[in-house]
This record gives structure tokens, sequence and C-alpha cells, in this order.
């Protein structure tokens, strides 16, 4: 069976796909990382991993439930025991080791619950606010939750109390609060679903996410995020309120059998009961990581927050930012040659000379002239496209603030074109180079002694070209030292360039980088070989390898693919 997962980004959808045999029965979600658990009893995460919180220890299954906290996640396996990994600064994942029986676990921002079998709750790790020193005389506990440095637990009988981080209320419960059966916490308000179907919230209402609308009733699921809260209502519409800032109360009207919800910082996810999981709002990653069947590729493509590759098929994925659609190919999109991506906006050729492009229109980039034909290259920029004809005359479109797409009348016997920020580079025939556009820092001013090139490049503001002896030239912005080449790089095969960073690939299937390095776009991975191609985005380089398959480091916008 093979499993469909869909992210929606704003009131965009996201698509991607993993091999599995089982289905997602349950979904929880940390502010930049989902936590899943499949009906096989094993559990995968995706998204931020930069504390290992979605590194699934190896063996882990039997769960039956999980958790995840803001940089740590938690698992509960059939037999009582906790398991906990990722971020441990504060001890939240030193799991007691005299805790057995457990039958519900919860994570807070740095912080774990646990219920045991006997009704009583057990916490770790940040106890700044007194979250985890649970009240001596609580018993008969039947359910849990954890927001960011409160704790919220639902007795028998129907009560609630809370303890921790009391700023906004959060732990001060209704006194007339009875009839609950269940509760969730977000970052600082708390939530309690009653046996009638109502909601009732507590705490920080600055975004009204405690304001539960009047109308709601026969609820049977309650999420509570950061600043917002979401409920299932028994027919499966899903109903969210309170921050909208990243559009994560904008539920999708299209919905439908839902049977789980999940809220966290700027993101809302609902389940369905096929097993797909559907999101939106925000979320931002702090790891590229790798969808699972990316395997086959023939050529890659880095856009400023978001990657593409194509597969020796002739099919296209993309990941990472899609708030303009960038990552959601086309349905019918098929035989594609080349692929290209731009700061919101991806575009493919055919192998029958068309263009197809996709995703942010703002400047036209994605109007491809209805007459182009016979395409035989492509390249990219910020915000505008260029294409080389097969009989060698370019045509562009887009964003022509700068002129980048005022293609020179006397331009013949291209053979190579490159995209940067706001300008346009070609290379001769003769191995001479041509640019135009923005040239505020120079970058169109090609080197007087610049000849026999063989292939070019271009990033925001600077362009790079490579000579037939293997050696890189670079000029135009220097800020981050992108121009400064590495006076030592030979034998280079291939060159890339990101927004502000330069990538070369050498004969020997390695890689060099340099530029900014703010986010680890320059840190080649160790054990990295048999490189083929490379790409560059805004904060993140890909690589290509022998094999078909692919390499991402640095950061990139919601990656959230590691299974």
């Amino acid at each position: 069976m093979r499993n469909q997962i869909f992210l929606k980004i704003g009131i965009l959808f996201f698509a991607f796909y993993f091999s599995a045999y089982c289905k997602i029965v349950k979904i929880v979600a940390g502010p930049n990382h989902i936590v899943a658990l499949k009906s096989d009893g094993k559990v995968v995460a995706w998204g931020d991993n930069a504390y290992g919180q979605c590194n699934v220890p190896e063996g882990l299954g039997d769960v039956v439930a999980i958790a995840a906290g803001e940089k740590h996640s938690v698992a509960l396996t059939k037999d009582g025991k906790v398991v906990a990994w990722g971020d441990n600064e504060e001890e939240q994942c030193t799991v007691p080791s005299t805790l057995t029986n457990v039958v519900a676990i919860a994570a807070g921002a740095k912080h774990t619950v646990a219920l045991t079998k006997d009704g009583k709750v057990v916490a770790w790790g940040d106890n700044e606010e007194g979250q985890c020193t649970v009240p001596s005389t609580l018993t008969d506990v039947v359910a849990i939750a954890a927001g960011a440095k409160h704790t919220v637990a639902l007795r028998k009988d129907g009560k609630v109390e809370a303890w921790g981080n009391n700023d906004y209320d959060q732990c001060k419960v209704p006194t007339d609060l009875k009839n609950v059966i269940t509760v969730s916490a977000g970052g600082y308000h708390s939530l309690a679903l009653k046996k009638d179907g109502k909601i009732v919230g507590w705490g920080n209402n600055r975004y009204r996410q405690v304001s539960v609308p009047p109308y709601l009733a026969k609820i049977i699921a309650i999420a509570a995020g950061e600043y917002h809260s979401a409920a299932l209502r028994e027919d499966g519409k899903v109903f969210a309120w309170g921050n909208n800032l990243h559009d994560q109360c904008d539920v999708p009207t299209d919905l439908s059998n839902i049977v789980g919800i999940g809220a966290s910082k700027n993101y809302t996810l609902v389940l369905k009961s096929n097993g797909d999981v559907f999101g939106w709002g925000e979320i931002w990653s702090g790891k590229c990581n790798i969808p699972s069947d990316l395997t086959n590729i023939i050529a890659i493509a880095a856009g400023w927050n978001h990657t593409v590759a194509l597969k020796s098929d002739g099919k296209v994925i993309a990941c990472g930012e899609n708030k303009y659609r960038q990552c959601n190919i086309p349905q019918d999109l098929k035989d594609v040659v080349a692929i290209g991506a731009g700061r919101r906006f991806t575009v493919a050729l055919k192998k029958d000379g068309k263009v197809v492009a996709w995703g942010d229109n703002a400047w036209g980039q994605c109007n491809v002239p209805e007459t182009l034909v016979d395409v035989g290259k492509i390249a990219v920029g910020q915000y505008h496209v260029v294409a080389l004809k097969k009989d060698g005359k370019i045509v562009a479109w887009g964003n022509n603030r700068s002129g980048q797409c005022s293609v020179p009348e006397d331009l013949k016997d291209i053979i190579a074109i490159a995209a940067g920020g706001y300008h346009t580079v070609v290379l001769r025939k003769d191995g001479k180079v041509v640019a135009w556009g923005d040239n505020i820092c120079r970058q169109c001013n090609i080197p007087k002694d610049l000849k026999d090139v063989v292939a070019i490049a271009a990033g925001d503001k600077h362009s790079v070209a490579l000579t037939k002896d293997g050696k890189v030239v670079a000029w135009g912005d220097n800020y981050y030292g992108q121009s400064d080449v590495p006076y030592d790089l030979t034998n280079v095969v291939a060159i890339a360039a990101g927004a502000y960073h330069t990538v070369a690939l050498k004969k020997d299937g390695s890689v060099v980088a340099w530029g900014n390095n703010e986010f680890g776009q320059c840190d080649i991975p160790q054990k990295l070989t048999n490189v083929v191609a490379i790409a560059a985005g805004q904060y993140h380089t890909v690589a290509l390898l022998k094999n078909g398959t692919v390499a991402i480091w640095g950061k990139q916008y919601f990656a959230p693919w590691e299974f």
C-alpha cells in the first residue's frame, strides 16, 4: 500500500509521498516537526530535525501513543514504557528509570508528562515554572495535556486541574467546569471538551483563541496550538479560531472523513480515515530532509526555499516552501527533460520543446509565451525565466524592471544561459560571456580577460564562469565572499550559484562551496562522494549522486520528508 500525505501552506496544498505498508492512525504536532503513529505500531517523524527530534530510535515498535514537544518527541509502547528523543537540555528525554505501567503521555515545550495505570501523573524536564511539580493530592487522573510551560490533568470525576506557568491564567481552571472528557494545552491557554460536546477555554486570549465560537456543538476532539485552537465535530467538520497570521485557521472547505486533529505554533493538522494527513498554516524546518522515494533522479534545481528534482521517467518532484504552489506539480506534467526553480515558482521543459511554469506569478513569470516552441534549455532567475531555443534565439519573460528580460538584439551563437536575481548571463559558442540587467554590484561587468568558458551560473547579484581548464571565475557582489574563488580550486566540471554562495563540483565527484554559510549551506557533508550534479538555493545546497539519489544541506523552508 502506498500512502499519500498532503501538507497545506497557507491555503495552498503541498503533496508528498512515502512508501508504507500501514496507514497513519495518529498525528501530533510540534512547533516545527510532526510525529505520526502507523497502524503497525511504528513511528515516523518529519520537519525540523536540528536536535534529532525526527530521528526515531531504531527498533522502536509496538507504539500506542505519541507526543511532540518543542524540540523533542515521545512514544509510549504497549508494555507501558516511555521512549523519548531529541533535545535533552532540560532532561526532558531522560525518562525516569522506575517509570512503568504508563497509559498516556504528553509533551510540553521542554518537559514530558506521563500518566500511569493507577491514575498518577509523573513529569520531568524543565520545571522552572513548576510544570513538573505534580500536586501531591492529585489522584484518579484519566487524561493529561502539556502546554509550553504548564500541565493539565483530567480526573475521573470529570474535573480538571492545572499547574505550572500561570501568567495568562492558563492554570486557573473555571470553578464551574465539570463533565469534561478530554483536555488540551496550547502555548499559554487550555481547552476542555465536555461530555455534551461543548468546549471551554481559559488562559491567554490575545488572539481570541479562548473565545470558543458559540455555534460549536457536538465536538468530539480538540487541539490547542500556540495561539490558536481547533476542534473536530462529529460529522467530520473541522473548525479553527485564534491567531490566523499564517492562515492556520483557514480550514479547507473540501475536507472530509477527518478522524483526528492537531495544532501547533503556526499550523493545523488533520488525519483522514484512510491515513492521509493534511495541514495548513506555516512551519519552518531547520533541516533539509529527503523524500524517501527520491531516487532515479537525473537533474536537480534549487529555488530560494524549495528544491526540484527530475526523475528518469520524466516526472518531477518538488519539496520545500509551497506558499505559492511552487511544489504543486501539475498532474498532467510528463516527459520533462529539464527543470528550473525561481524564488517562489518552478519551471519545466518538456521533450516536445514546450515550457510549463507554476507558482508565484506576481511578475508574469509563469505566463509562458503561447508561441514559444522548440526550446532546448531554460534558466530561472528570482522572478524571470529565460529560454534558449534550438535555433539559438533567446526568449525571456517575467520581471523586467532591471532589463533582465530585454534580450540584446545582436546576440547569436548562444549555447548556455543563466538567470540571477535581476540579471541574465549567456555563453556564446566562442567561449565568451554576455550579461545584462541589474548591474548594481557589477555582476554584468564581464572580466576583460575571461575566455574559453564552458559553463555559467548566476546568483542574486553575482555571476560565475567555468573555463575549459577547470578553473572558476566569479564577479559581482562579494559581501559574503561568494566571488572569492578558493585559490587552489582546480579540476572543476560544474558550477552553481545560490543567492549568496557559490558551489563547484570537481572531477573526482567532490564538492566545494564558499560564500554565505549562515545555515551551513557551504558545509559539505563529510561522506558526500560520487556527485554528478549540483544546485544552490538561497540558504541550501543540493547534490545529485551517481546512484540517482539526492543530498541536501543548509536550511530549507518546510521540508518535512524523513521517513
